[in-house]
């Protein structure tokens, strides 16, 4: 007996497609390098752009029409834990309902003891980035605030770097110029010391 079914014993395979899919935003890259100066940004590539294509080319092929057609709906939560852990979950969905950078503008200046470095998105709902580094300065202006997006390159080529943010990390970001940025912040956290004054002047 042969190791491969015979096709019409296959199970179907089904196929989810609608517009608003195509709607997310992913930010811009260069694959496995981060783009700058010699590396040209270009779309990420799970952008809607490359699902799309796939669209195109699966309708077009005509092997669309061997696929088992379903209506795409919300997402239930026993859905998300087939692919997610609990605790994701819950983080998203608190994420999601915090309105944006205006929950982390609440939450600075509730803190008693406040912050050392404030990381933000650029693009958030409602309040972005920009308005949090302003919000973050006016409040604590020694606080460092580091701006997280898909354009970092760009925005620090271009030389438009928004006012109050100290520094621009594209994302994802790597760890080690996370460890940089959250060590500056500890070193204009730090109060100088008469040693220290000493040895700047020698």
């Amino acid at each position: 007996m042969s190791e491969y079914a015979h096709p019409e014993a296959l199970v179907s395979t089904g196929w989810v497609a609608d517009e608003l899919l195509f709607w997310h935003d992913t930010g811009s890259g260069a694959h496995f390098v981060p783009s700058g100066p010699w590396v040209e940004p270009m779309p990420h590539a799970d952008s809607p752009a490359t699902k799309r294509r796939f669209w195109s080319l699966v309708e077009r092929s005509g092997l669309g029409a061997q696929l088992t057609r379903i209506a795409p709906r919300p997402a239930t939560e026993a859905d998300l834990l087939r692919l997610h852990t609990p605790a994701y979950v819950e983080k998203v969905r608190a994420l999601s309902a915090a309105n944006g950078g205006e929950a982390g503008i609440d939450a600075f200046r509730a803190a008693p003891q406040g912050f050392d470095a404030v990381i933000t998105d650029l693009g958030m709902p409602y309040v972005d980035g920009r308005k949090v580094a302003e919000a973050v300065k006016a409040d604590g202006p020694s606080t460092l605030v580091i701006l997280l997006t898909g354009w970092g390159q760009r925005l620090m080529a271009d030389g438009e770097v928004p006012t109050h943010v100290d520094r621009v990390l594209s994302k994802p970001p790597r760890l080690r110029e996370l460890r940089t940025a959250l060590a500056e912040a500890v070193r204009y956290a730090s109060p100088a010391t008469d040693d220290d004054s000493t040895r700047e002047k020698s």
